[in-house]
Formats: structure tokens, sequence, C-alpha cells
């Protein structure tokens, strides 16, 4: 089997630059980059190449652009001999140049902070038995876990991380808003927040919901609804949140 041994990028995003300064440290590797535009003093210009086609004497080329635009990316390297993978999670596996494969690292990335892939989980997929041991074994290189993922099942993954990450975001954010407007200071939820993420990650969630849902606390929820009753926002999260909890229970009354 050929071990991959240069690599280039296509895309100077979050993502895109993670992947740059996590192959740049590995000895060995060649690692170039294509960026539609870049400036001088951007810290990947020296290893970035002006041209698509300068990045075809790589073993790989990983595709890190937006989702909508990875067809579009692929149609390019038609022509292409090594290995084509973009790093989606949403995604479905295609063939591109005939070796095509899926290399998605399950994190959410930023320009600013450059993670390690060490700890991150890594999903391969490749058209063909080959380009997948190819991908799992470079990717082995670069995370301490890697797993064989289909479409399919990479999908309901995905779907899986922003409901439970980007939600919950999402709903720390409209907290952090409405207790600013009430002029009280978010900094007393944490230790509660820190408290309940870590136990809901390391235990059974199910299992240690609270709160007035769970409880069926009708009179401390029609209290929360009328506080809530200005909040064109939290309102309907709140009912509808809290009937999913009442429902999930159902059997316990």
């Amino acid at each position: 089997m050929h071990m991959i041994q240069s690599v280039g990028i296509i895309g100077c995003g979050a993502l895109g630059r993670n992947l740059f300064h996590n192959l740049k440290s590995l000895k060995g590797l060649t690692t170039k980059c294509f960026c539609r535009s870049i400036e001088k003093d951007d810290v990947l210009y020296p290893s970035s190449v002006r041209e698509v086609e300068e990045l075809f004497h790589s073993d790989l080329i990983l595709i890190a652009v937006s989702d909508e635009n990875i067809v579009e990316v692929g149609q390019l390297l038609t022509t292409f001999s090594g290995i084509v993978a973009h790093c989606s999670g949403a995604t479905p596996l295609h063939h591109f140049n005939g070796k095509g494969g899926v290399f998605y690292p399950l994190q959410s990335f930023s320009k600013s902070v450059i993670r390690s892939f060490k700890e991150i989980p890594l999903f391969i997929e490749g058209v063909n038995e080959e380009t997948t041991k190819q991908l799992y074994s470079f990717a082995e290189i670069l995370s301490n876990e890697v797993e064989h993922l289909t479409s399919e099942k990479r999908q309901k993954l995905h779907l899986a991380a922003v409901m439970s990450q980007n939600f919950s975001n999402h709903l720390i954010a409209l907290t952090q808003a409405y207790l600013e407007k009430e002029a009280i200071s978010f900094q007393a939820l944490i230790p509660l927040l820190e408290e309940g993420l870590g136990n809901a990650l390391n235990q059974n969630a199910k299992e240690i919901q609270s709160g007035p849902a769970r409880r069926r606390d009708t009179k401390t929820l029609e209290t929360h609804l009328s506080l809530l009753k200005e909040e064109k926002r939290l309102l309907p999260l709140y009912e509808q949140l809290s009937e999913s909890i009442k429902t999930y229970y159902e059997e316990d009354f």
C-alpha cells in the first residue's frame, strides 16, 4: 500500500488552517495549500500555491471548503491521480476522480485557535478498499481515534453533533442575552452548567434529567411561562422543550 507523503489542502478557513498546521508539524510530510485569496503577510502564504493544479503532485488533496462548494471544487480535480477527500460531516461520499474519500474531523474549529488533532475523532470513508486503507493509515498519524464510517451513519452523527453542541450553545447564548437584559450576572450559572454538562457527558443523560418539566411541576412551569411572555424567542423554545421532556418521561407518571 502506498503511503501518503504529500498533502494539498484546498480552503484556508478555520478547518483548512487547523489541518494545515497539524499536517505541517508532521516529519517527512509535504503540505501545501490553495486559497482563492491570500495576503502576503498571512502565515500560510509561503506554503500556498497560486493555481489548484500546483497541488497535483500531492498524494492526497483535502477539500476543506463550505459544503455547498465541495462538488464544484471536486470538478477541478478530475485529472488529479491521487486521493481526493472532502472534510464534511453532512456531505455524502463522492467519487470525484475515481479515488474519492472522506476525512471528517468531528470538532468545531476557529481561525484564531489551532487545535491538536490527537484527541479529535476522525471518520474515514473511501470509494474503494484501497482508498479507505490509505486514508485510515494516514488518519492514525494525526488522531488517536480513527473510525471507518459510512456516509449514512456519518450524516446521522453530524446531525447529532449539531443538535447536542450547536443547539445547546444557542440556548446558552439566548440565556446570556436574557440575563444581560435583566441586569443579572450570567456568571452565577457557570458552576451549575459545568456540573450539569459534565454529568450528562459522563453518565446516562436520560437518567439524570431534572427540572420542573421532568417533575411535572405545573406551578413552576406556569410561572416561567408568565415570565417569558414577552420573550418571542425563548417562550416557544421553553414550551416545546418542556413538552418534549414531559412526553419523554410519560411512562414514569
